[in-house]
């Protein structure tokens, strides 16, 4: 995800941390929960780990990255390019590449090689 995410900024390197640091938080609370509503989880434990470990990252970014990374339209705020990214960077992912968010498959099999989800098995 944060390759794509990273796509989506244009390489912008001012956003590779605070982006890398929300991806890893943006699902955990699936897992340390164990429950489908795993959001909420995912930001408290991102934000004890950014108030240890990463102060200086902005926390209501972490937040919004990881609370509207599944927002099926686009995110409208502070920050909202950033929010985009992650969010688009995220469906492209989690649909392994069925959904493009406008890449090219050429891009997703740069990113992704073995996978060729849109081509069919059947002969």
């Amino acid at each position: 995800m944060l390759t794509y995410a990273m796509h989506f900024l244009g390489g912008d390197a001012r956003w590779r941390e605070v982006v890398a640091f929300a991806l890893a938080y943006h699902d955990v609370g699936l897992w340390t929960d164990g429950k489908l509503a795993y959001l909420e989880p995912s930001e408290a434990q991102a934000e004890q780990a950014r108030q240890a470990r990463a102060p200086h990252l902005d926390a209501c970014l972490v937040c919004n990255l990881i609370h509207w990374h599944h927002k099926v339209t686009p995110f409208r705020g502070a920050d909202a390019e950033v929010v985009n990214a992650v969010r688009k960077a995220d469906w492209v992912d989690a649909s392994g590449g069925r959904v493009t968010k406008g890449l090219s498959r050429r891009d997703i099999l740069t990113v992704r090689p073995r996978s060729r989800p849109w081509a069919s098995t059947r002969r």
